[in-house]
């Protein structure tokens, strides 16, 4: 079980991983309901039935499990970026894709 670094700074989490983690999470069906529909997920739903059982028995979030093995077993923020646990996930991540675009890659 590993534990979470002591700075805060290196529980960041790249655009890039969200998308993977956004990816995963479509594969899983977590973006349909059971008729089919699309579901669009707040950010308490995707902590409850995704992050919560995808990193348990870690000990770590979800952005140092994605970044364990970097040199400092965490990556470095280079921005804060606040949001709204009501908020729907799809949204927040397309928000950090349209402000980000090809810009220097973006890490939270």
């Amino acid at each position: 079980k590993s534990t979470m670094p002591d700075d805060p700074c290196l529980w960041g989490i790249s655009l890039r991983q969200l998308q993977h983690f956004r990816a995963a999470v479509y594969a899983a069906g977590g973006f349909r309901n059971k008729d089919g529909s699309f579901r669009d997920l707040n950010m308490y739903d995707l902590c409850t039935e995704f992050i919560k059982p995808y990193t348990a028995g870690s000990g770590v979030s979800l952005a140092v499990l994605y970044n364990k093995k970097m040199p400092r077993r965490g990556r470095l923020a280079n921005v804060f970026v606040s949001h709204s646990w009501g908020e729907s996930f799809l949204s927040f991540v397309s928000y950090l894709e349209s402000g980000v675009g090809g810009q220097t890659p973006l890490t939270l």
